[in-house]
């Protein structure tokens, strides 16, 4: 801040005030007389951002780093649980972890559910981590950012039956009636269905996913949060072979997504190695790593942009 020294005093009421408080009468500037004379102020300002705002940045970006570090320490405590609960006989932990990693992923953020009425009101604890289907209910529903609907099976054995499958048609069919088919159907289990469970599974497109699965694609997300696109993982979901393909899928989602982060790990290496170059140089040292994916100028170009967007803060 600058600051100025007006000719005359101006005075204000002597109370306390919130917002803006009117002069009793307007007052003409024609003078601005500055406390410091631009070269003064032009010293005092170039020492102040070396030594304090430098330093105060580098202390924020510190704390924000170990907070960080701090809450994914914590957000893994859970994350890590899934797969193990899933291979066990405890059914509600597992329900209840599966719809804690459904939100967290995003489905049925708190923002929708603000603005817009469940169409399903009868539905509207699908996600809800303290509470549990049961055998009246759905496991999982989530109307945001599409209808999904799902069944959980923990167990130690090494199939699912039939009635796994079953049960989430008829429930599904029960509570949302028409809008059944067009939701995402899926059931989150550990073992493999069996010969008649995966035959009514694909002819009804519902899709499997192992907890492994989940817990993979969770980790992913905690650690690098934004960088699961549900309207990919929609994709995984929705096409067909049905049943137990989709966990393939999945797989190939999460691999596609990790060498996403390592390309863009490996130009901000390059970036801070060879600071202040052009963007061929640049584009010459990566490709000259022989990377799996190489790329063209213009790739470069945006993923630069974006690495250095203030929403990012990378470069």
């Amino acid at each position: 801040m600058r600051a100025y020294s007006f000719s005359t005093a101006i005075t204000l009421n002597d109370q306390t005030i919130i917002g803006h408080q009117a002069l009793s009468s307007s007052i003409f500037i024609d003078n601005l007389n500055p406390i410091f004379t631009d070269q003064d102020f032009s010293q005092k300002y170039d020492s102040i951002q070396k030594v304090i705002i430098i330093g105060k940045i580098e202390r924020l970006l510190q704390e924000a780093e170990n907070r960080r570090k701090q809450e994914l320490d914590q957000e893994l405590a859970w994350i890590e649980t899934i797969a193990k609960t899933g291979n066990s006989i405890d059914g509600h932990k597992f329900e209840k972890l599966v719809r804690k990693s459904l939100g967290f992923l995003g489905f049925n953020n708190d923002d929708h559910n603000q603005k817009l009425k469940l169409k399903h009101p009868q539905l509207k604890d699908g996600l809800n981590p303290e509470k549990v289907g049961g055998a009246g209910g759905l496991d999982i529903f989530c109307e945001f950012p599409y209808f999904l609907v799902g069944e959980c099976k923990a167990t130690t054995s090494k199939s699912v039956p039939v009635k796994t499958p079953a049960q989430l048609i008829y429930l599904g069919n029960r509570h949302l009636q028409n809008d059944f088919d067009k939701c995402i159907k899926v059931i989150i289990a550990a073992g493999r269905l069996t010969s008649d469970a995966a035959l009514t599974a694909k002819n009804n497109h519902i899709n499997i996913m192992r907890p492994e699965i989940l817990e993979k694609i969770i980790v992913l997300k905690a650690k690098y949060p934004g960088c699961v696109d549900l309207l990919e993982l929609k994709k995984c979901l929705e096409n067909e072979p049905f049943g137990e393909e989709a966990n393939n899928e999945i797989l190939k989602l999460i691999n596609k997504i990790e060498d996403e982060i390592k390309l863009r790990s490996t130009i901000i290496q390059i970036v801070k190695q060879h600071d202040k170059q052009t963007i061929i140089y640049l584009l010459g040292t990566y490709n000259g790593l022989n990377p799996s994916k190489k790329l063209t100028e213009r790739e470069l170009y945006n993923i630069l942009i974006e690495l250095s967007s203030p929403l990012t803060g990378y470069l």
